[in-house]
């Protein structure tokens, strides 16, 4: 804009999502807004049960499904435009999108200009209010204006912050490898009552009274999973609340993937181990996720139950990619390294160094990785790895997406 012929600007956002990736937080974004001359439009061109969460939140900030904290997209829409003397349109359909557009290309073209010379020149934000003398009009301008040239500097030459993951992050032969050690909170994973940083580890705790309860993924556990051999199964048992907790971190892979995390696990009601299933996250993006979970028993068996299913967020059970396996260990432990390698749409499932199982899926192809926990009861997760696997010399796409840059 700085750059710009014409004494008039404006700005047309077109998004069909919630911010995730922003350096800036919305507070470090309206006075940016304040101080240009651009109106900034937005056009949140959202599916209509993402609206509806949206609107009946009625909070500032929403979850996501990685269990971060962002703005609610139609309280940062609406106040950026409204900062800038613009609008905000929430069209349902590709016809309203349409009419959306025209509806901003009609403003541009009929709106006044209203100028004024305040006596005194001081610095800081002057607030101004537009009022006219007709019944049922509605008057879009700005709120104010910076009182100096300095204040309209914005964002020039500034240098962005990093995302808070990067200090995890490295390159090797070109390829992106994030490796997790948990032990510094500033590293960017979500921090609340039953999911935190907790000396070298990150810990899951599922209870009854969870304070994200409403929020955590239902399943139907009399449908869910069924026994290879056994009676090993997610079957309804007492006091096993009926959601996960997921947590997610880390720039998005886009390419094949090796990745591993140790879990330890204790349960926390009826039902043993069993009751409590920890899982690995992965390939976790917009429209959903694969997690490779684990079971013990309670017996004094060395073995371990592992299952790969697949996730839709606009689903509320769990598909399983195949049955419930068990793994004859050679100790019994109470923590496991999980392992995963994507090669295409292989998925190889790996336990004490050694393949177990492999199954071909192609619905996911790129995403974060994460943790969850399934059942009543705590999951501490340890030395998360993740790389991406190149030939030499090829360079990865940067990472990352939509955000307030």
């Amino acid at each position: 804009m700085r750059n710009a012929r014409h004494h008039r600007q404006a700005l047309l956002v077109v998004t069909d999502g919630a911010d995730q990736n922003s350096h800036r937080s919305l507070e470090e974004l309206i006075p940016i807004v304040q101080a240009s001359q651009a109106q900034v439009f937005v056009i949140g061109f959202l599916g209509r049960e993402e609206y509806d969460l949206y609107r009946k939140s009625r909070k500032q900030k929403i979850m996501l499904v990685t269990r971060k904290e962002v703005d609610n997209p139609l309280t940062a829409f609406n106040e950026m435009a409204n900062e800038s003397g613009a609008e905000s349109f929430f069209p349902g359909s590709p016809d309203k999108l349409q009419e959306a557009v025209d509806a901003v290309a009609h403003q541009l073209r009929t709106q006044y200009t209203l100028a004024y010379y305040p006596k005194v020149k001081r610095g800081g934000f002057h607030q101004i209010e537009v009022r006219v003398a007709q019944s049922g009009a509605r008057v879009r301008a700005r709120h104010g204006f910076a009182g100096t040239p300095e204040q309209s500097a914005g964002c020039e030459n500034e240098k962005l912050k990093p995302y808070p993951y990067e200090s995890k992050v490295a390159a090797k032969n070109g390829c992106t490898v994030y490796q997790e050690d948990f032990q510094n909170i500033a590293s960017g994973w979500p921090t609340k009552k039953g999911y935190h940083y907790k000396a070298g580890t990150y810990e899951i705790v599922n209870a009854k009274q969870h304070p994200d309860a409403n929020f955590a993924f239902d399943y139907d556990r009399s449908s869910w999973g069924a026994a290879a051999a056994g009676t090993r199964t997610l079957q309804d048992t007492e006091g096993i609340p009926p959601g996960g907790v997921l947590v997610a971190n880390g720039p998005l892979f886009t390419r094949d993937l090796n990745v591993s995390v140790t879990v330890e696990w204790k349960s926390g009601g009826a039902g043993g181990d069993m009751a409590t299933v920890p899982g690995l996250v992965f390939r976790l993006n917009n429209r959903g996720y694969y997690a490779v979970l684990v079971s013990r028993d309670a017996s004094e068996s060395h073995d371990i139950a592992f299952q790969l299913v697949k996730k839709y967020h606009s689903e509320s059970v769990p598909r399983d990619l195949f049955p419930w396996k068990d793994i004859p260990l050679s100790k019994r432990a109470r923590q496991e390294k999980i392992s995963v390698q994507c090669r295409g749409p292989v998925i190889t499932i790996i336990f004490q160094e050694a393949p177990v199982a492999k199954f071909e899926d192609d619905e996911f192809k790129e995403g974060q990785v994460g943790m969850i926990l399934y059942g009543l009861g705590r999951a501490v997760f340890s030395d998360l790895l993740a790389e991406e696997v190149c030939t030499s010399g090829q360079t990865p796409p940067p990472s990352g997406g939509t955000g307030q840059h």
